[in-house]
């Protein structure tokens, strides 16, 4: 509960989560009424109430509701319809022992008067008359949101009609495109151009907020004398296909090992088990760079200086949340230079279909392709008998030189630690 001591009266809200003038509304009962304690000495004394004026009004505001309140038997006298005209900030409010005399300049004057501490109060209220909907990355949404601005007459709310201040939409998930203020005509605000460029899925909401008196930028969430409304959820989501990025480029692999594979268990020179570590990956998003998470779309890729071969394994692969990854593409020829192209089509099409294209395609970056595992052995020099004289244990002379090539017939030019062993000769 909020309590003030001032003088001897003490000033306690009736509500102890809220300060009094916390949410009003100019025209309405405050929704946490005030209440004034009388201490004991000075109960039983002559007048029984308690009455209310103003100690700060800087918007010349009148006061409406019961301006005195009877003093009950436990010693608090309880407002119960108090009320501020006007909107305004850093009114306070001033609680005599029977009735106030004098002007503002005058509190404290009497020893027994106690003030209320600095609160606002708003002009009506926010209505929202229709949400967001409609809405695609980069396109005002197709259904704009729509408000009504409402003071109240009479202590009903009304359309107020005569509100001539901006309402401003705030959009705390990321950047809001549009015009964000918009003036209301008649009571009613209508937003014709917002727009998210970031596809979000749904879950998203937009805040309103209007001041009157105080400038559309200056008026945030929080502002006391702000009127606020918010949006349902609604759903963001990405435009049509744009371009394609690689994400993931292809690295120097082993001939005929998907690219992208490394061996994850090797006895001696033989590998036991490869994987696939680092695979060319490639993105579909749209013209803002929002993923396309929808819609049924293949990337394709090829080799762009084939060199006398082809790419081997799955060459278009079906789109995933936007996304495909190349994971079983190979080359069985080693090299250096090669540059992977990829594109995109409908999903259906055939790769080279020129009217299934959707969105730009790209091309990766330079990679290599290295000998794979050892296959074969080759006798290069085939070994001649001894020149001359020295018998059985004289050199040869044409000593035998042997290589080492993969399946593919790459020559393989390094292995190191690989012993050979040459067999007694048989005759």
């Amino acid at each position: 509960m909020l309590t003030q001591h001032i003088g001897s009266l003490i000033f306690e809200s009736q509500n102890g989560t809220k300060a009094l003038g916390e949410g009003a509304i100019a025209g309405r009962p405050f929704h946490v009424q005030p209440a004034v304690l009388v201490p004991a000495f000075t109960r039983g004394a002559d007048p029984p109430f308690i009455s209310v004026m103003f100690h700060n009004n800087p918007a010349c505001s009148a006061l409406a509701g019961n301006a005195t309140a009877p003093i009950g038997s436990d010693g608090v006298a309880e407002f119960t319809d108090l009320a501020v005209g006007a909107p305004g900030r850093d009114y306070a409010l001033r609680f005599c022992l029977g009735a106030c005399f004098g002007s503002l300049l005058d509190v404290g004057k009497a020893a027994s008067d106690v003030a209320t501490p600095l609160f606002s109060a708003r002009y009506g209220q926010l209505v929202l008359a229709q949400g967001c909907g409609g809405a695609i990355a980069g396109v005002p949404f197709a259904q704009q949101p729509e408000l009504r601005v409402e003071s109240v007459l009479q202590g009903q709310f009304t359309l107020a009609i005569g509100y001539n201040f901006g309402v401003t939409a705030h959009f705390f998930q990321g950047p809001l495109k549009g015009r964000r203020t918009q003036w209301a005509r008649q009571g009613i605000v209508r937003f014709t151009d917002l727009r998210l460029d970031e596809a979000r899925g749904e879950g998203n909401t937009i805040f309103f907020t209007s001041c009157a008196g105080t400038p559309a930028g200056e008026c945030l969430e929080g502002t006391p004398e702000a009127m606020t409304a918010v949006t349902p959820p609604f759903g963001g989501f990405h435009g049509p296909p744009a371009f394609g990025t690689i994400v993931g480029q292809p690295v120097r692999s082993r001939a005929g090992w998907p690219i992208g594979s490394t061996c994850a268990n090797r006895v001696g020179s033989v590998c036991r088990e490869i994987v696939v570590t680092n695979p060319p990956r490639v993105e579909l998003s749209d013209a803002f760079g929002n993923l396309v998470l929808t819609g049924d779309y293949v990337a394709c890729t090829e080799l762009q200086n084939a060199k006398g071969q082809e790419l081997q394994g799955d060459t278009s692969v079906r789109l995933i949340r936007g996304a495909a990854t190349f994971s079983n593409i190979s080359l069985p020829l080693q090299g250096v230079g090669y540059r992977l192209a990829f594109t995109f089509v409908r999903y259906g099409a055939q790769c080279g279909d020129v009217d299934a294209l959707v969105g730009s395609g790209g091309t990766s970056e330079e990679f290599s392709i290295v000998y794979g595992e050892i296959s074969t052995i080759t006798v290069v020099n085939q070994p001649v008998g001894t020149a001359g004289p020295g018998g059985v244990d004289a050199p040869l002379a044409t000593q035998p030189a042997i290589s080492f090539s993969d399946t593919f017939g790459n020559l393989v030019t390094t292995a190191d630690g690989l012993r050979v062993k040459v067999p007694p000769p048989w005759y």
